[in-house]
């Protein structure tokens, strides 16, 4: 089944994915991005004290996602989602209307809790559930959600933050949610999802009598106490750390590094179109390889575009360099996007998918907050990004080899005991 067919027969499911991660924008960071000018004039921040806020409460949602994110396995789908989606939208009210820090920090804990963390943690755990045969490709679909917000939302809120103030651009993002994605949640589950991967499986779907198509196979549940004595979780782990971790840092720094090597700010802003482009097709590409040959058997590669991409940067300053340390990096992150829910699987089953991916995502989003100070302090310290740019090849590097480690260790053991 083909990527256009798979949605055909699909549709409700996959743009609920879709549109989940399209949501969570208003929890990344590259829409926080707009509003930090504001938040720091009209609060009276310096930017180590806005950072500071931000870093605490990225962390205590990171934390928090652990134990929230459990609530998938246990809790009806529908439900849970409208939780969390109400939550998002008490978090943008608390943003909106806060008049000192203290308010700002706990909205945007809420914010950062829901949005970056839980929207994209049902969107991917669904995927990865309901989908077996072609979980690869309903994973590369919702995934597409996260390019779709990198080059709507930020556009979009810089204009009306510009044009109407970052209070009625909050405004805006509740309105979005009420009438757009909640809308879409109730139509999504007003029947029963039937889940189809064979062209032959249609009439059966269609046949009341047959009921194959609607079942999910749950395999022997993994506890997390058992998941964190497995040091196959932990290898790959190591890997989600350091991408995430090494994106983030470069994406908050992208000016300096631009400006180190010579170029303007404007260019580099440009180029993320082709970043935007590159991780999507590698998304889409990825999905397809993990139905061919599995998750697992794509972790000690997906790594080698970054790694491609920083040895330019390295040796080179000419400012077309920034294609491909960009396009490096982009096909990384797309890669990654893809499998990180089907290796999850693959290793563990689906039934506590849930629980399991929480614990996951807690250390991701771990990685995302402390990538800004560290990597600023060793700006800082005098450390130029070539300096930077090694060490973290080397990190790169230790990882894809730990990833090889886990590709031989789970062909020795039962995929799901």
């Amino acid at each position: 089944m083909n990527y256009l067919q798979l949605f055909k027969y699909n549709q409700r499911l996959i743009i609920f994915g879709f549109l989940l991660n399209f949501f969570s924008s208003f929890g990344q960071t590259y829409v926080h991005a707009q509003f930090v000018p504001s938040f720091i004039n009209d609060f009276q921040l310096t930017n180590t004290q806005f950072g500071l806020i931000y870093a605490v409460a990225t962390l205590a949602g990171a934390f928090s996602l652990m134990y929230f994110g459990k609530f998938i396995d246990q809790i009806d789908l529908k439900n849970y989602v409208l939780i969390v989606t109400g939550v998002l939208i008490i978090a943008c009210l608390v943003i909106l209307s806060a008049q000192n820090f203290w308010f700002l920090g706990f909205g945007i804990f809420l914010n950062r809790l829901t949005g970056q963390g839980l929207l994209t943690h049902i969107s991917l755990t669904s995927m990865a559930r309901y989908f077996n045969k072609m979980r690869g490709k309903a994973l590369s679909f919702a995934v597409l959600g996260h390019s779709g917000g990198q080059a709507v939302f930020p556009i979009l809120m810089a204009f009306l933050v510009s044009w109407l103030g970052w209070r009625e651009a909050i405004g805006i993002e509740i309105i979005l949610i009420l009438f757009i994605l909640i809308p879409f949640i109730f139509y999504v589950f007003k029947k029963p999802i039937k889940i189809v991967e064979k062209i032959k499986e249609v009439k059966a779907e269609e046949d009341p009598k047959n009921e194959t198509s609607e079942e999910i196979s749950f395999e022997k549940s993994w506890k997390r106490r058992e998941v964190f004595r497995d040091t196959r979780f932990f290898l790959f782990v190591f890997s989600a750390f350091s991408l995430h971790f090494l994106v983030t840092g470069f994406h908050f720094f992208q000016v300096d590094i631009a400006l180190s090597k010579g170029w303007s700010a404007n260019w580099i802003a440009v180029c993320f179109i082709a970043y935007a482009f590159a991780r999507a097709s590698s998304s889409i590409f990825t999905g397809i390889l993990i139905d061919k040959f599995s998750g697992i058997k794509l972790t000690p590669f997906f790594l080698i575009p970054l790694m491609a991409g920083l040895i330019t940067m390295i040796f080179f300053d000419h400012y077309l360099i920034a294609f491909p340390y960009l396009i490096g990096m982009a096909i990384s992150t797309g890669m990654m996007a893809s499998i990180n829910s089907a290796v999850l699987a693959e290793l563990y089953g689906v039934k506590t998918l849930g629980a399991i991916r929480g614990m996951y995502g807690t250390f991701v989003i771990a990685s995302t907050s402390l990538a800004p100070f560290i990597m600023g302090y060793l700006i800082d310290s005098g450390f130029d990004f070539n300096f930077i740019m090694t060490i973290a090849l080397i990190s790169l590097g230790i990882a894809s080899l730990l990833n090889v480690k886990l590709w031989k260790d789970s062909e020795k053991a039962i995929t799901v005991p």
